[in-house]
C-alpha cells in the first residue's frame, strides 16, 4: 500500500509540476506577444519621426 501512495503522490506532484510549467510559458508567451505588440507602433512612431 505504501508504494501505491507514494506513486500517487508522485504523479500529483508530477501532474501540479507540469501544470505549473504550462501556466509559466503560457505566462512568458503572453508578455513576449505583448512586447510586440507594443514594439511595432514604437517603431512604426520612430520611422515617422525620422
Amino acid at each position: 500500500p505504501s508504494a501505491t501512495i507514494y506513486m500517487v503522490s508522485s504523479d500529483l506532484i508530477s501532474r501540479s509540476f507540469v501544470n505549473c510549467l504550462e501556466n509559466y510559458v503560457l505566462i512568458l508567451w503572453r508578455r513576449f506577444i505583448q512586447s510586440i505588440l507594443w514594439m511595432r507602433p514604437l517603431l512604426m512612431f520612430k520611422s515617422l519621426i525620422k
